[in-house]
């Protein structure tokens, strides 16, 4: 490989890029990012965030390719539950570091959304 791309495989290359925040919230609770606990919110830099629709776009990936980079996105425990299988697939399929690093923490949030009725996962550009 060249090594002129090399940086673009470096999760700290995106460290400085717009987030792109990750929550779970109750069922039906608005979003507050600025009172939200550590444990609650994750973020992934916008150009992962760009990747990761990207692949779902090209992998034609159902609730990959539904979501909205500019605006916000709540999803229920079945649309989570799909979500951790296609993050599952590009995790398996894609030899990225900075993809690997950045949608685990995703795919964490997605599983416990997943696993209950009672929350939410969020996803937007706050």
């Amino acid at each position: 490989m060249t090594k002129r791309f090399e940086d673009r495989l470096v999760p700290d290359t995106y460290r400085n890029d717009e987030p792109w925040s990750v929550a779970v919230v109750r069922v039906g609770r608005s979003v507050d990012w600025a009172t939200l606990l550590p444990h609650e919110e994750v973020t992934i830099p916008e150009s992962i965030a760009e990747r990761i629709l990207a692949l779902g776009q090209a992998y034609k990936l159902h609730q990959i390719s539904t979501l909205d980079s500019a605006g916000q996105n709540r999803l229920n425990c079945e649309q989570a539950a799909t979500l951790c299988d296609e993050i599952q697939f590009l995790l398996r399929v894609v030899n990225d570091p900075a993809f690997h690093e950045y949608a685990t923490p995703l795919l964490e949030f997605a599983v416990r959304c997943s696993r209950t009725k009672d929350v939410e996962l969020i996803l937007e550009v706050p």
